[in-house]
């Protein structure tokens, strides 16, 4: 399904917000075998989708099921139960931690990290945090990048939600 090719971008995903994915866009393209200049709409993928309270429902069905956890802590809490199940290099979600601070809002903080990711994150001379992505509502993401001098290169070795 076409939708599911979102992968994580289905969390947050509207029938707006699809239009704007490219990966989408090219997926429904070739759909549609589309050679138009002008992109196509989902309604040229079926009339039903003219009805924005169909699509929505038509999304929130697939995110549920996807997602049937959402995307708020528990969900976070469910998905490190399911990467300790995995062998220690495909572990990618590490920590998961809620702390009540008295006279604030709870903090929440989920780590996410392979484990090469965090040999090559003590390997460099260089860590740069990126506060720029807005992917989830309700979180603030951070990027930590590693830089390599030697190949003139960032890598993305952590993600950080709070």
């Amino acid at each position: 399904m076409l939708l599911a090719s979102l992968d994580w971008r289905l969390t947050d995903v509207t029938s707006r917000r699809v239009l704007l994915d490219s990966g989408f866009m090219t997926g429904l393209r070739e759909v549609l075998k589309w050679n138009g200049q002008i992109d196509p709409s989902l309604l040229n993928l079926h009339p039903s989708f003219g009805n924005a309270d169909h699509t929505k429902c038509l999304i929130n069905t697939l995110r549920e099921k996807r997602y049937p956890n959402r995307t708020g802590f528990a969900a976070a809490l469910a998905l490190l139960e399911e990467h300790k199940k995995l062998p220690p290099d495909e572990m990618y979600v590490r920590f998961v931690e809620q702390h009540i601070i008295p006279g604030e809002k709870e903090f929440s903080l989920v780590i996410c990290m392979f484990k090469l990711m965090s040999e090559l994150l003590t390997q460099t001379k260089w860590p740069t945090i990126d506060t720029s992505f807005k992917r989830i509502w309700g979180w603030q993401e951070f990027e930590v990048e590693a830089w390599f001098l030697e190949h003139k290169h960032s890598v993305v070795v952590a993600r950080a939600f709070t």
